[in-house]
């Protein structure tokens, strides 16, 4: 990011939790959305693609739709909307299950197994400009509370 693009509006604090959350989610996608951007993802989709990827050893076969929901926080309908694109692409496929053909299992394709590699090192990027704007011991903290405020709203 630019000199010129970067904010020096003072942040100040929200009544609201869910506003607070959803700015901080708007910003911090902002600065993942520019670097995924040249490698032609947007950063919903590579959160999918290498979900899908690091799932790979733990289901070889594929994920059901379910379990990819839960791991990544969305609801159903918001998921297949999101698989669509990466359907269309061939970097995903998704096929009936074995027992209950209505359940469906979703699986990196290796085309799409070859776009995560290619983006990583664009997600590497983001990762470390957003983690260099930050001090190491609040880069630590926020991953942890993170994944705890995950939980608590899941189970709230």
């Amino acid at each position: 990011m630019s000199e010129s693009s970067k904010t020096n509006v003072p942040i100040v604090r929200l009544p609201c939790m869910c506003a607070t959350m959803r700015r901080a989610t708007r910003a911090v996608s902002r600065l993942y959305e520019q670097e995924l951007r040249q490698a032609g993802l947007r950063g919903t989709q590579y959160s999918l693609l290498r979900t899908l990827h690091d799932m790979t050893a733990q289901c070889p076969e594929g994920a059901t739709q379910g379990l990819l929901a839960d791991l990544v926080a969305m609801d159903q309908t918001t998921l297949t909307r999101n698989l669509r694109p990466l359907v269309r692409r061939g970097w995903v496929s998704i096929r009936p299950g074995q027992r209950d053909k209505r359940e469906r299992i979703i699986r990196l394709s290796p085309k799409g197994n070859a776009m995560v590699e290619k983006a990583h090192r664009y997600w590497q990027a983001a990762q470390r400009r957003f983690a260099e704007s930050m001090r190491p011991a609040d880069w630590k903290v926020l991953g942890e509370l993170l994944s705890a405020v995950t939980a608590a709203a899941l189970n709230a």
